[in-house]
Parts: structure tokens; C-alpha cells; sequence
């Protein structure tokens, strides 16, 4: 049914709806991301340290942090980490 549906649609339709689709994705994942941050405590901290919400979510930061463990590292409760003094 979908296959049909998708073959009567004109291609500038389908690359609409294609890049909708990509767009909504991104978008989940950018609340996966930031629902991960906030549980780890990580969003309170960067907005106390001047960073916006808008900021933070525009330079792609939790991407990078995701990509490197590190949301995954602060999420976890056993680990202590030292963010206001590195050199602790």
C-alpha cells in the first residue's frame, strides 16, 4: 500500500515528505539527547555556567557529548565527576 501511495506522488513530494521525516527524527533524537542531559543534572550546570538551552542545542554539544560517552558517563550515578574543578 505505502509502495503505491509513494509511486503516485510527484518526486518534489517525496523529497518533502523524505526530508519531514529526517527533520522529525533529528528532532526526537535532539529530545532523547536533552531528556539524558537533564536526568544527568548536565543542562542545570550549563545553564549556571551561562550556556542557553538555544546555545546548547544550535552548537550540536550533546551530539558531541553523546559521541564521546560522555552523557552516558555523567547518567551514571557511580561515577563522580569533577566539573567545576577539573584538577580536583
Amino acid at each position: 500500500m505505502c509502495i503505491r501511495v509513494a509511486s503516485a506522488l510527484s518526486r518534489e513530494s517525496q523529497t518533502k515528505i523524505a526530508a519531514d521525516v529526517c527533520c522529525a527524527n533529528h528532532r526526537v533524537e535532539q529530545l532523547r539527547l536533552l531528556s539524558k542531559a537533564e536526568q544527568a543534572g548536565l543542562l542545570s550546570l550549563a545553564e549556571k555556567n551561562g550556556l542557553t538551552l538555544t546555545f546548547i542545542e544550535r552548537s550540536g554539544l550533546l551530539s558531541k557529548a553523546e559521541a564521546l560517552g560522555l552523557l552516558s558517563a555523567a547518567s551514571d550515578r557511580s561515577v563522580h565527576l569533577h566539573f567545576a574543578h577539573p584538577y580536583c
